[in-house]
């Protein structure tokens, strides 16, 4: 071929061969006329140097670093800088954010462009007349696949103004890089990251499976509904139409199908006959579930520890059936128990004995490749509950990014069910007049009065519909439990007519979150949160004098303790915040894991690990849950608005027998003469062999995991769940991102 061939520069020392495009005349002599005159010599021509020809291993360590500079710095970027805004990370319209970013990205990329500095590094092809700035603007809005079109040619592109000796097929350029990526790729799938999309509602609502995106049509609450065993049935499951659903935040009954009428032939006759069948409604379409992307290698690298990978969210294949046919079968749940421990399950919430406390079992001699199954997990074995009467298991603590993404919505005081005016969950205690509620706004605005004491705003969990179930009303407060709109799909399974409502198992949940923004008028008097959970009460008090935050418990607030004063409790820790000057703070407190956390807009004053306190020792709920959430003021003109609760996620022990996982019957949540039962629980215990995982749903209730099927071989792991990537804003609202 023509481009292999090198052409040698001539000798600057010897004169240029005459060329045939000119004539040539002779030297006149001496004397002449034409001998007073200088004639300018032109200077031979600059000999041409052949561009550098690379290696084979630096042109792709270059094109590999060039993919990844343009993927980072182009759109990379620009989606970044979006997600932040949309997010609330930056305080920016996402539009506004993606242009600044799509600006700061193109000119980048001409700046890195200037003289065609980034085209030679990477060796792209260019035409003989390049443009800096369209080479630029071609890098910049095409991305990574604009550079099949500029293909790499081992050896450095032309620079301005000067051509290439010789050229090479764009075809064949572009099928060589075609290939390249491919390889590229496949190992990267292969070794480094691989994507998955999430079929079923397992994790949930950290992730989510197929499901329908709904608007309740009394509060507008926007809520998803699971929605997998109508579009991809699990194996042994028959294929089912969802009907119907429950706000999770006001529980107005939606539906989402309707009967309809059609005519089929009767095969036998001719006939056509008519049929009633359930025909879902076109609003409510199912979408598809989260896809994600795998990290495979993280779980490899030299410095990582099991303790650093607890509480992640991985991939795995099924230990019972890690291939179907030719289709892998992967799980996607969270990591919980490692290797050695023996996890318990209580109240729902999840302890561990660590691996060098000395519980193990002789299972030496089972077949390694069995251990994973459940009979192998000891399950409530005698040593573990002996264990646990001595108090020796510890509390598992979920770090803030994880208490975050598993927390669950109780009530959004910014939806307000319209038919339910007379039933306010938010009410000022004993009929007091210091809060002013705006319907309007959805605010309460409590004004600087002089006061004798705090004015407090108390939270009643009051459902006020009539129960599916029982067809008895709600008047009345009750306990917060697990409930979920995601989980409440009525289904009808065909030729069924009428659909199974969706009756759940619902549990007494303590551990609470109280979100909202607070907007100061005057830097003076105090503000105060507070949770309840059993017969404990747990206050955050804001100075707003001097920023200075204390956080109180009280330990024994029975139902015959007097009202309690403004400054009762044990003090646990104080710290100074933001509160010291008019504005407006976004404010978070949660009673999570036996522990404290305070968010004063982005900040946590106390630290990540939050303060930790002793739980009481009388179990279960009181009458004091009846008022789980308040908001207190005196002395201080604030306004509260964005107010939210939330709940933590319950782990079920998936059996209730024997004093487990015992939970209220539905008319029996707001009578605590009936909660007896409660208040005894008894701890499952799972015990983890070595070189294995135990793997639970954040979705507990409708999680098949470990509890059921056994644990995880360490050699089936796959890789941790990094990010969502898809379904982009609007259909998933606020879902990319990364994973906790």
């Amino acid at each position: 071929m023509a481009d292999d061939n090198i052409q040698q520069p001539p000798d600057p020392l010897l004169p240029p061969p005459a060329r045939a495009d000119h004539a040539t005349t002779a030297t006149p002599p001496v004397g002449s006329a034409a001998n007073d005159r200088v004639t300018a010599v032109p200077p031979p021509p600059r000999a041409e140097t052949a561009p550098a020809v690379r290696s084979e291993p630096e042109q792709f360590l270059r094109w590999s670093a060039g993919v990844i500079l343009v993927l980072v710095a182009g759109w990379g970027f620009i989606a970044l800088v979006a997600w932040a805004a949309y997010t609330d990370r930056i305080p920016l319209p996402v539009e506004v954010a993606a242009i600044l970013a799509a600006a700061l990205s193109l000119g980048f990329f001409v700046l890195v462009e200037r003289n065609l500095w980034f085209g030679r590094f990477m060796g792209l092809h260019t035409d003989g007349n390049p443009s800096p700035f369209r080479e630029a603007f071609f890098l910049w809005l095409l991305g990574a696949p604009g550079l099949l079109w500029r293909t790499t040619e081992g050896k450095d592109a032309a620079p301005v103004n000067q051509k290439t000796q010789s050229e090479v097929s764009n075809t064949r350029e572009v099928i060589e890089t075609v290939v390249f990526v491919v390889v590229l790729v496949l190992l990267l799938k292969s070794f480094v990251a691989e994507a998955f999309v999430i079929p079923t509602g397992s994790m949930a609502t950290t992730l989510y499976g197929y499901q329908k995106d709904v608007e309740c049509p009394k509060c507008h609450y926007k809520f998803p509904v699971n929605c997998s065993q109508e579009v991809d049935p699990q194996e042994g499951s028959q294929r089912g139409i969802v009907t119907g659903c429950t706000c999770p935040n006001c529980r107005w009954p939606i539906p989402l199908a309707d009967e309809v009428t059609i005519e089929e032939r009767d095969p036998r006759t001719g006939a056509r006959v008519p049929q009633m069948v359930w025909k879902p409604r076109e609003k409510y379409k199912a979408a598809t579930g989260d896809r994600v992307l795998v990290g495979k290698f993280l779980y490899d690298l030299p410095w990582n520890s099991p303790e650093k990978n607890r509480l992640n969210v991985v991939v795995f294949k099924y230990p019972e059936a890690p291939q179907r046919g030719y289709t892998p079968l992967n799980y996607i749940k969270r990591l919980i128990g490692l290797p050695g421990e023996t996890i318990a399950i209580y109240y729902g919430k999840l302890y561990v004995l660590s691996a060098d406390q000395g519980l193990s079992y002789g299972d030496s001699k089972a077949p390694e490749l069995q251990r994973w199954r459940p009979e192998f997990m000891h399950v409530d074995d005698e040593a573990a509950q002996a264990r646990w009467e001595k108090d020796e298991f510890k509390i598992l603590r979920k770090p803030p990014e994880v208490v975050l993404a598993m927390r669950r919505i109780v009530y959004d005081n910014d939806h307000p069910a319209e038919d339910l005016k007379e039933f306010p969950r938010w009410l000022e205690q004993d009929g007091g007049k210091a809060w002013a509620a705006d319907d309007a706004t959805h605010t309460f605005k409590h004004s600087a009065a002089d006061e004798t004491g705090l004015a407090w705003l108390r939270y009643r969990h009051l459902i006020a519909r009539k129960d599916p179930v029982t067809d008895k009303d709600h008047r009345s407060p009750e306990l917060i439990t697990d409930f979920m709109g995601y989980n409440s799909a009525d289904i009808v399974q065909p030729p069924h007519r009428e659909p199974q409502l969706a009756q759940q198992v619902q549990h007494w949940v303590g551990d609470l979150m109280i979100d909202c923004e607070v907007k100061i008028d005057k830097a003076e008097g105090q503000f105060v949160l507070e949770l309840s959970r059993g017969i404990q009460r747990f206050r955050a008090v804001f100075d707003l004098a001097t920023g200075d935050c204390t956080l109180r418990q009280v330990t024994k607030h029975t139902d015959e303790a007097p009202p309690l004063a403004d400054d009762a409790g044990e003090v646990l820790a104080t710290k100074p915040t933001a509160l010291k000057k008019p504005g407006t703070y976004k404010l978070r407190l949660a009673n999570v894991d036996d522990r404290l956390l305070l968010w004063v807009d982005r900040s946590m004053p106390f630290g990540d690990e939050g303060v930790p306190y002793p739980p009481a020792e009388e179990k279960g709920p009181y009458r004091n849950d009846l008022e789980p959430a308040s908001i207190g003021a005196r002395g201080a003109g604030v306004t509260v608005g964005k107010l939210q609760l939330w709940r933590d996620t319950y782990y079920t022990q998936m059996h209730s027998a024997d004093g487990r996982d015992v939970y209220p019957s539905v008319d029996s949540l707001s009578d605590p003469t009936k909660w007896a039962s409660l208040k005894n629980l008894k701890p499952m215990t799972l015990y983890v062999q070595p070189g294995h995982y135990l793997c639970l749903g954040d979705n507990s209730p409708h999680s098949s995991d470990g509890r059921a099927w056994g644990l995880v071989p360490d050699r089936l792991m796959l890789g941790r769940a990094l990010v969502v990537y898809y379904p982009f804003p609007p259909l998933g609202e606020k879902r990319i991102g990364p994973i906790h």
